[in-house]
């Protein structure tokens, strides 16, 4: 299972080697992404950067490294902004009560959230970050489906590959429908292939 993380602009942006250091515990393979949230993400970041480092080379680096971010390591699964006019982390616990992340790392956690994690206090030994990259899962449409969930949410195309499918077959059928009625949900033009 993929855990989608909030990560505030703010946390890490202090020194390049934070950005390198926080941004280097995801990515798809390692089984943790960055919610690309709210959708300017990117922007504050960059804004964020600026502000701390303005005319030093740190600047250059932090967004030189911003940029290789790929979409395998920040994620967009489409989750709306929220009130621009309240400080990023009441949006994201907002949202969190709305569709839950995994966790929200930020630079301080004024509320005491047992969900909000401070970005200065990480490291891999914290039981979010410290988790099994692969589990077992039941052989169930229900259990594979919410395994790709947040994948299936961003993606544009999907290759379901099973040299046994067999759509006249109720279980393959059920995965189907499943994924299905997933990508319809997020209402975005995405082609499915199956081989």
């Amino acid at each position: 299972m993929i855990k989608e993380f909030a990560l505030e602009p703010d946390a890490i942006t202090s020194s390049y080697r934070d950005f390198c250091y926080l941004t280097e515990k995801f990515g798809v393979s390692q089984g943790r992404v960055i919610s690309e949230f709210p959708s300017k993400w990117r922007r504050m970041v960059l804004e964020s950067a600026e502000r701390e480092h303005r005319g030093k080379v740190e600047l250059t680096k932090i967004v030189e490294r911003l940029r290789s971010l790929k979409g395998e390591i920040v994620f967009s699964a489409g989750r709306p902004g929220g009130d621009s006019s309240k400080d990023w982390l009441s949006r994201a616990l907002e949202e969190h009560a709305r569709q839950r992340f995994s966790a929200i790392i930020a630079r301080e956690n004024q509320t005491d959230h047992s969900d909000v994690l401070v970005a200065s206090n990480l490291d891999g030994e914290n039981q979010h970050l410290n988790q099994a990259n692969q589990r077992r899962i039941a052989r169930t449409a229900e259990e594979i489906v919410d395994c790709i969930l947040l994948l299936l949410s961003s993606t544009k195309a999907v290759k379901l590959i099973d040299p046994y499918f067999d759509p006249c077959k109720p279980r393959f059928r059920r995965m189907l429908e499943r994924v299905l009625a997933v990508l319809r949900e997020n209402k975005a033009r995405v082609t499915l292939e199956i081989h």
